[in-house]
């Protein structure tokens, strides 16, 4: 029997500059990173939430779907690079954003106590700057899976449209 799981919309963000990022907020390293050619445009972002009994309620997926490609069900390829956490945090971010907030291999330490030492224990999952949507990572620290769904209408098969990072399987799948 499956865990009961939940799907919320978080919101919205924004990517400019046809780079998403994917990582940990606290790393600032790009080999830490997943940095990948993304469709322009809004991205609508959503967890999925997993009652893990004694664990209690858990982000079991973080998910963003450029809006001209969330409906039905997407065509999830697994990714051959995965992330780690050693933040119990995820983000997925605007290649711009992120490059602001971890500028010149520095972390932005007033962004970063703000946002994820703040905001982020208290909700569990955010939207940021309208360029970056963030949430705690299942059971916290480790390395884990990413899939991606690529742009039908790019010519180049390496521009995506759709990332999810799982923190938590599905009993079900």
């Amino acid at each position: 029997m499956g865990n009961k799981r939940t799907t919320i919309m978080v919101g919205t963000f924004e990517v400019h500059d046809g780079v998403i990022v994917v990582g940990d907020p606290c790393y600032i390293d790009v080999k830490h990173l997943l940095k990948t050619q993304a469709k322009n445009g809004k991205y609508n972002a959503y967890v999925i939430m997993s009652d893990e009994e004694d664990w209690g309620i858990r982000v079991a997926e973080l998910i963003a779907i450029h809006e001209d490609d969330d409906f039905g069900t997407p065509l999830w390829e697994i990714c051959d690079e995965g992330v780690g956490v050693d933040s119990g945090s995820m983000g997925i971010y605007d290649n711009e954003y992120h490059y602001d907030h971890h500028y010149n291999n520095e972390l932005d330490e007033d962004w970063y106590d703000e946002v994820i030492c703040d905001e982020l224990i208290d909700y569990k999952y955010l939207i940021d700057g309208n360029a970056c949507v963030l949430s705690e990572s299942g059971f916290g620290d480790g390395y884990y899976d990413v899939e991606v769904v690529f742009d039908r209408e790019s010519n180049d098969n390496t521009t995506i449209c759709a990332v999810k990072v799982i923190f938590i399987e599905d009993d079900e799948e």
